[in-house]
């Protein structure tokens, strides 16, 4: 069950607020988004190397809130951009 409605928290708000605010660019990869979001190195490197595909949609998390665009390539999930 995908929970589309759910609002990103943690490191995936991060990311997304870096997306909305232009200071990342998509598609973006790992190494991007941590270059972007100081922030993130609070976070563990296994989850900042997993939390893209984890949280795709179809990932681990079933959030919906990542779509990856090509190998190590994500973007925004659209309906997560007007939130």
């Amino acid at each position: 069950m995908l929970a589309q409605a759910s609002k990103p928290s943690g490191l995936p708000a991060l990311i997304i607020d870096a997306v909305q605010r232009g200071r990342l660019k998509e598609p973006f990869t790992r190494l991007e988004f941590e270059a972007v979001t100081p922030a993130s190195f609070g976070y563990s490197l296994n989850y900042r190397a997993t939390v893209l595909a984890n949280n795709e949609l179809n990932g681990n998390y079933e959030t919906g809130f990542f779509e990856r665009v090509a190998p190590g390539k994500y973007r925004a999930a659209r309906h997560l951009l007007d939130l």
